[in-house]
């Protein structure tokens, strides 16, 4: 990627990493953005659960597009993806909060 005269190298997998320390520690555009960045499957594995997972974290903060998006995602999962995002979602809201403590 070009910025201004200087190549700058990207490296998706640290901003990943970045991204989601930013979301575990309760940043809203962070959680929303990790949610988009697991819907389409951009930067990281394409994974449903996981993009439904933090959709919810920054819906449940009020952001202003992830509601919509996250009820988007159950069109796109199977009866079997929502079960198991469910238990996902218990699993990752223990590990959050333990590591708030």
């Amino acid at each position: 990627m070009r910025y201004g005269e200087e190549v700058v190298l990207l490296d998706f997998k640290k901003a990943v990493y970045w991204i989601t320390k930013a979301s575990e520690q309760g940043h809203i555009e962070a959680q929303y953005n990790l949610g988009h960045i697991y819907e389409y499957g951009d930067e990281a594995p394409q994974d449903y659960k996981q993009a439904y997972f933090w959709y919810t974290k920054a819906a449940e903060k009020s952001h202003y597009f992830a509601k919509e998006d996250r009820d988007k995602m159950l069109e796109k999962m199977s009866q079997s993806q929502i079960e198991e995002v469910q238990k996902l979602s218990k699993e990752l809201y223990e590990k959050i909060n333990n590591k708030a403590k």
